[in-house]
């Protein structure tokens, strides 16, 4: 058997009776770790009563732990030397915690610098709101998943990627999105959404998303790839758009003074003009003439 003796600290947590959490230091000293020693338990097997097995196991801290997380240390806990053990134990916590969930814990913590920033600029514009940031929020509705995906839309207008079926006659589809190609703005090559991705393997694959940038491999590969609307264009991206005449059918429908129609346009969406579900939209006279208002 083999031994190797390592000068630690070992600290563990627990939660008083008025729910905060408390850290003691259990040793400083000099352990000795036996390899396959019959009859040892792990400090993993002796949980703490009511907390997770992940937040109770006791962590040894080193001090080049300590050093090499002082730095990502500040937005988990904030600033104080004092908080410097609970800060590394903590951040080592939600790295075991996002590592499971396969997250990135350098992107989690974009997020959260990004939703503070955000709070902020509600605060300092709109002071008759009442934001703030709460750690217990629940996740986003229905409703507000599609008001979310229609403002990435907003931004992203112009890194649109449909479908190729949906562009292009002669294509057939698989019935998974990981072998559908995708057709993007400025390219005449094949897109894929990434492995990494959580549309990839989808069935049926999305008609059309918005992509943070194209990987080049083997394949072009959209990255970030996020699932929109193809009816959300003429909305989010008007001067994109290009509107032909008004459908016989449905027919249109004019107001009391026949100034103002209701009526069916088919887009066309972008410089390859990838026709779009037709919409219904508004249309008023100007003199003789019919003008495009606004998609209703």
């Amino acid at each position: 058997m083999a031994s190797t003796s390592q000068s630690i600290r070992v600290i563990r947590h627990v939660t008083t009776l008025d729910g905060r959490m408390r850290f003691t230091r259990v040793a400083d000293a000099t352990m000795t770790a036996v390899d396959d020693a019959p009859g040892r338990r792990s400090h993993a097997d002796d949980p703490m009563p009511g907390m997770p097995p992940m937040l109770n196991m006791p962590i040894p801290v080193t001090q080049q732990v300590l050093v090499r997380l002082d730095r990502q240390r500040q937005p988990i806990l904030g600033f104080g030397a004092a908080m410097t053990e609970a800060s590394a134990i903590n951040l080592m916590r939600l790295k075991q915690g996002y590592e499971q969930e396969y997250w990135q814990l350098s992107a989690m913590l974009e997020i959260r610098k990004l939703r503070r920033q955000l709070t902020n600029i509600v605060q300092v514009n709109c002071p008759g709101v009442d934001v703030c940031i709460n750690p217990q929020m629940p996740p986003p509705s229905a409703l507000q998943s599609k008001l979310l995906r229609q403002i990435l839309m907003t931004g992203f207008i112009d890194q649109v990627a449909v479908r190729k079926d949906l562009v292009d006659s002669s294509v057939r589809v698989a019935k998974r999105s990981r072998d559908v190609p995708y057709a993007t703005m400025w390219s005449e090559e094949d897109a894929y959404l990434h492995p990494t991705s959580v549309l990839y393997g989808a069935s049926p694959a999305p008609e059309m998303v918005i992509y943070g940038e194209l990987l080049r491999t083997s394949k072009v590969w959209l990255q970030g790839a996020t699932a929109v609307e193809r009816r959300w264009a003429p909305l989010v991206g008007k001067p994109l758009c290009i509107y032909g005449k008004p459908l016989a059918s449905p027919a249109p429908q004019y107001n009391a003074t026949k100034d103002i129609a209701t009526v069916f346009v088919v887009p066309s969406f972008g410089p390859k003009s990838w026709t779009l579900p037709a919409v219904k939209a508004q249309q008023r006279r100007v003199g003789t003439r019919w003008q495009f208002d606004r998609v209703l």
